[in-house]
């Protein structure tokens, strides 16, 4: 058996449901409020020693609940994770691998309604594969005096740079940066 509804029901449940739309019957819209939203991992401006990277973001939004939010991540500008549905607790996660160097990393989350928030912070990834260096002379055998001169030979390598592309400069404990030029 079905329930009848009252008249005065009627107009709430019109209301309700026009709620921050056209209320249907003064024909004025109420303002959607775009999500806030804010990246709390890494720190922006962080320097990443590793090039695998999880990043959390979160959002919230009047109009909307956390499950009716969906995020996407951005690095650089092209599409790295989602868009996908936020979790209960209005939190989006993307892992992925980043080449090492400067990155800006974007979170856009999305409304029912389209409104849009987004956050950006900027982090650094860390060569993880560092030159390997080996000074062959001096090989610390020799004693050398004030005046003398000394010949100083190495060899640099690098599985991601030519060897006639790496920058080498010579550095001393107790004078700092030797000028081999000259």
């Amino acid at each position: 058996m079905a329930k009848k509804l009252s008249p005065v029901m009627i107009p709430l449940l019109v209301l309700a449901a026009c709620a921050g739309k056209d209320d249907g019957i003064t024909g004025e819209t109420s303002e959607n409020a775009n999500p806030a939203v804010l990246i709390s991992s890494p720190a922006d401006g962080a320097v990443l020693s590793t090039s695998t990277v999880t990043f959390i973001g979160r959002a919230s939004d009047p109009e909307n609940g956390p499950k009716q939010l969906q995020g996407g991540w951005a690095v650089d500008g092209a599409e790295l994770c989602g868009p996908e549905n936020l979790n209960k607790e209005g939190i989006s996660t993307c892992s992925a691998e980043l080449s090492a160097g400067a990155h800006t990393i974007t979170l856009v989350v999305v409304d029912l309604e389209g409104g849009v928030g987004e956050a950006s912070i900027d982090v650094v990834v860390e060569d993880e594969n560092a030159p390997v260096v080996d000074i062959l002379t001096p090989d610390g055998s020799i004693v050398y005096y004030e005046d003398a001169e000394v010949e100083f030979t190495g060899l640099a390598t690098d599985v991601e740079t030519a060897s006639p592309d790496l920058e080498i400069r010579w550095e001393s404990s107790i004078d700092g940066e030797i000028d081999v030029d000259s």
